[in-house]
């Protein structure tokens, strides 16, 4: 077997390549030594993410984060057990995890519940229905912002991926006004977290996802703005070329429902130019999305 830490390393990398062969890996991982607890914190999120979300083996996926409870108590991997917990029916456990997180953490009960509540969520986004995922997200979008702390960056990263999986969903229905809502306000409030607890470039791609939801839904004025602000972000603090040439795009897709050609070409060329360094896999990438833009309606 492959060294663990360097197993590890290639299955946060590419499980998505072989997924059953993921979880084979994972389940060797989950009793190898010696792994250090950010390292079991990594894999405890990678199990949910291959044996829980991709393969629906959540009870499975649940007995592998209890061998990792074993070893240790971090608050990553308190979180993601206890989303395993819930999501596997052991409700139970996954309030006494609940309980252990917001001691580890000294946030208080209500909390680690809306943040193991988000991060379940996150799993889940992908194979359910939009309005499914849009009626669980309203719900905690309706509480108030809260207090500071140390969870803030996973609260952020969770609304990302759930926002992120509505948007990729094959069937969204941006009519939907229940779902354009939770797009819009979870953009939003991932913005108001990563103000409080990220870096400028957490910031600046939460200004980037604000764009694609904006232009998704086909408010381009608020589209311009959000892309705009990323932008910005990246003049002050750049370079990133990469985020530049897809904020760029949403740029010129808003610029052009606003009928203001010359911005949008500028845009689109200033975009492709950033393109041309990027490696293939990257530029196929970035082909796909601007085909996908040059092609939607003005």
């Amino acid at each position: 077997m492959m060294e663990p830490s360097r197993m590890l390393q290639k299955l946060l990398a590419d499980h998505d390549d072989d997924l059953p062969a993921a979880a084979e890996g994972l389940r060797l991982l989950a009793d190898a030594e010696p792994l250090s607890d950010e390292e079991l914190s990594s894999l405890s999120w990678l199990i949910n993410h291959v044996v829980g979300e991709s393969q629906g083996g959540w009870q499975a996926a649940w007995s592998l984060q209890q061998k990792l409870l074993s070893r240790a108590a971090a608050p990553r991997l308190l979180r993601s057990a206890a989303v395993a917990a819930g999501l596997g029916g052991q409700e139970a456990d996954a309030r006494q995890l609940e309980a252990r997180l917001a001691e580890a953490c000294g946030v208080s009960g209500e909390l680690a519940g809306r943040v193991v509540r988000f991060a379940s969520l996150q799993h889940l986004a992908a194979g359910q229905p939009p309005r499914q995922t849009a009626q669980a997200l309203a719900p905690l979008l309706a509480e108030s912002l809260p207090p500071a702390s140390g969870q803030d960056a996973a609260l952020a990263a969770a609304l990302n991926n759930i926002v992120s999986a509505l948007l990729d969903h094959p069937q969204l229905d941006e009519a939907d006004e229940a779902v354009a809502q939770a797009m819009r306000q979870g953009a939003d409030r991932a913005h108001d977290l990563w103000l409080r607890a990220g870096t400028w470039l957490n910031r600046e791609r939460a200004r980037y996802l604000q764009a694609l939801v904006e232009n998704r839904l086909g408010d381009a004025e608020a589209a311009l703005r959000a892309a705009d602000a990323g932008l910005a972000l990246i003049a002050a603090n750049g370079p990133e070329d990469v985020d530049q040439a897809f904020l760029l795009l949403e740029r010129a897709r808003a610029c052009r429902r606003l009928d203001r050609r010359g911005e949008a070409e500028a845009a689109w060329e200033q975009a492709r130019r950033l393109a041309e360094a990027f490696d293939p896999a990257l530029r196929e990438w970035f082909d796909r999305r601007a085909q996908a833009l040059a092609a939607a309606p003005a």
